[in-house]
């Protein structure tokens, strides 16, 4: 029945991150439709600046609540949600701060698109907490109705918008953002949790030895990529660049998999181990590296052997560019995809020391792959170079892991109450002492 359940909680989790992607691509294309390239180049920079916000969000109040409060009582996750919902408003409004005097210094498009995003920011980071705390409660379903809501609300003012033909930068961001701050203080009122500042500066004392650590795992890897894709733009042009983007665009369904699973299974995980112990760990680890990897590769091959015509269709005359960039990119992937077993285990452990070394290990190797790459071969270069980095990404992180097992087996067994489990007072990470 276990079993059953934890199936049940992963599908609903898989379609809500599904549901969350398909939202978000719905807002990029009707703002590539309605405006100029300039204009949309504004967006995409926009959208940049939230996915910071976003996983900066995560990292403080996110993924530690479903560290710590996956296999909890109702009455602690109810007292978690007011801190770690509290702490998403609260850097939703620092950031929005930054962004709103971006968007007057920078002004033009930009500046319409920055402070449009200052103001609905606090509520779509909101909304994305939500969504984790409602998978670690092992309610994966209301994850999805929350997402369902949102589209729900968003669609018809992207029909309107759409049908109107309107240029404006503005609106969209807005009615995208607006629908997710509705939803966010529908789950405040459904779960009758509110946010208090008290709360979130409990919740950041009591969990900044990971939050600290997630954050600058989240940045060092968003800059691994970044970095890659400017020193591809610089050596070999715009064009290659294209080609880079539309081989990850053909990728994408692999990326909205990982994510899914690096959602669902750390909740799952923490179950686990409450059940079996550390080296309970082990197996669910390598099942989950495996299949990715394997999942990965074949979807890769599906790809390369599209028809010229639906090729054309999806990416217009990027498309020749693409293919030949989709097979070392997947192995890119691939490779990254072993490292996601070990990542997981290292949250379910709570071992943000060991985590953030890997991960830093991991980024600093595929920089160094990916900018020697540009340099050399151009696009698949960069593919190829940040595939021989993801290989020592993922040894570092499996290494990372399997040390972190063996200092969870020497720590105390004793599982901790609720209360202590909330503080963080028996997390691994703090009972076994790191190197």
């Amino acid at each position: 029945m276990s079993r059953l359940a934890a199936a049940r909680r992963v599908s609903w989790g898989f379609a809500d991150q599904a549901l969350s992607s398909l939202t978000n691509f719905a807002v990029g294309v009707l703002v590539a439709r309605s405006v100029d390239p300039e204009a949309f180049g504004a967006f995409s920079v926009a959208f940049t600046t939230y996915t910071i916000a976003l996983i900066t969000s995560r990292a403080l109040a996110s993924e530690p609540f479903m560290v710590r409060h996956s296999a909890t009582s109702h009455g602690d996750w109810h007292a978690a949600a007011r801190g770690s919902s509290g702490l998403a408003l609260i850097v939703g409004l620092m950031a929005g701060l930054v962004v709103v005097v971006l968007g007057l210094v920078f002004g033009g498009s930009i500046g319409t698109a920055f402070v449009s995003l200052a103001i609905v920011l606090p509520g779509l980071l909101a909304q994305d907490m939500w969504r984790f705390a409602f998978i670690a409660k092992g309610r994966s379903e209301w994850a999805f109705i929350l997402d369902l809501a949102w589209l729900a609300l968003l669609a018809p003012g992207l029909l309107v918008m759409d049908a109107a033909n309107s240029a404006s930068l503005a609106w969209p961001i807005l009615v995208w953002g607006g629908a997710g701050g509705i939803t966010a203080l529908g789950a405040h009122i459904a779960s009758r949790t509110l946010p208090t500042l008290p709360g979130a500066i409990a919740w950041v004392r009591r969990n900044h030895d990971l939050g600290s650590r997630y954050v600058v795992e989240a940045l060092v890897s968003l800059g691994a990529i970044q970095v890659s894709t400017y020193a591809l733009v610089a050596l070999s042009g715009l064009a290659a660049a294209g080609a880079l983007r539309g081989g990850q665009l053909l990728i994408g369904p692999m990326q909205v998999l990982l994510i899914g699973i690096s959602i669902t299974a750390v909740p799952e995980g923490v179950r686990i181990v409450r059940r079996g112990g550390p080296a309970s760990l082990k197996r669910p680890a390598f099942i989950i590296s495996a299949l990715m990897a394997g999942s990965t590769l074949a979807w890769a091959a599906i790809v390369t052997l599209l028809p010229t015509t639906i090729g054309v269709a999806l990416l217009g005359e990027t498309w020749e560019a693409a293919r030949g960039v989709v097979l070392p990119l997947a192995i890119a992937y691939a490779l990254a995809s072993i490292a996601l077993g070990p990542g997981v285990g290292l949250r379910v452990l709570a071992d943000a020391r060991r985590s953030v070394r890997a991960r830093s290990v991991d980024a600093l190797a595929q920089t160094i792959g990916g900018v020697f790459g540009a340099w050399q071969l151009g696009a698949v270069g960069t593919a190829l170079g940040l595939a021989a980095g993801a290989a020592v990404g993922a040894t570092a992180q499996w290494l990372a892991f399997l040390a972190s097992v063996r200092a969870a087996l020497r720590a105390p067994t004793s599982p901790p109450s609720d209360s202590q489990n909330a503080a963080g007072a028996d997390s691994p990470e703090r009972a076994a002492g790191h190197d």
